[in-house]
């Protein structure tokens, strides 16, 4: 009888001791699932991480060649000489420009009698974007239309070689100018004959690169 009652004295001391340390034990499975699932990377995470990859691709895919003209841009300081007015958007200069902070670009004011002043050799580069991004054009060009095409050749040509004058001191504009005024010469010697499209179509795509790149490296 009393080893009876030693075994039931032990049992319910079992029984009080799983009892009293059973919440404990529960929270500390709890807290170590919660670790578990936080170290877990969730699936909006894939999401993000897959979208921000297949970004990065796109982006290397559409500026493969323009890296140096992106880093060109992306590294220009406007010129704080002869600087007249400046605003949020624009900066003045004392020969007449105007160059666009928010985009690179450029205008200029000048007297119809005279002409416009040359630009300084600090405001070359937004000079030669704002000529390129001058000849960038939505419009779809339907073959047929000779004279569309030839007014397009010919004012896309004024403007690179425009813009060549001021690219000896800036390389990749130089080569991307050569590349493209190249193109446009040979649709001219071949108009009117369908082999004028390949290189047409050559420039075109070239013009619609450089948009893309500039883009990219203005954001």
């Amino acid at each position: 009888m009393k080893k009876m009652y030693i075994l039931l004295g032990f049992f319910f001391v079992c029984l009080l001791v799983v009892w009293l340390f059973s919440p404990m034990l529960e929270n500390g499975n709890s807290e170590v699932n919660a670790e578990n699932e936080n170290d877990e990377p969730k699936e909006s995470e894939f999401i993000i991480d897959g979208i921000l990859q297949e970004k990065e691709i796109e982006i290397e895919r559409l500026v493969d060649g323009y890296q140096d003209i992106i880093k060109e841009i992306q590294d220009y300081k406007f010129p704080t000489d002869g600087v007249v007015e400046e605003n949020r958007t624009t900066i003045s200069y004392d020969n007449g420009y105007d160059l666009f902070k928010l985009g690179m670009g450029f205008s200029v004011t000048y007297d119809s009698n005279i002409g416009p002043q040359e630009p300084t050799k600090e405001q070359y580069l937004p000079v030669i974007v704002g000529l390129i991004h001058s000849t960038y054009n939505t419009d779809v060009y339907e073959w047929e239309d000779m004279n569309q095409i030839n007014l397009y050749v010919e004012g896309t040509m004024e403007q690179l070689n425009q813009a060549k004058v001021y690219a000896e001191e800036h390389p990749p504009f130089l080569i991307w100018l050569d590349d493209t005024i190249g193109y446009l010469k040979k649709t001219k010697e071949l108009v009117p004959n369908c082999e004028a499209k390949v290189p047409f179509n050559k420039a075109l795509e070239n013009i619609e690169k450089f948009i893309q790149a500039k883009e990219i490296a203005e954001k």
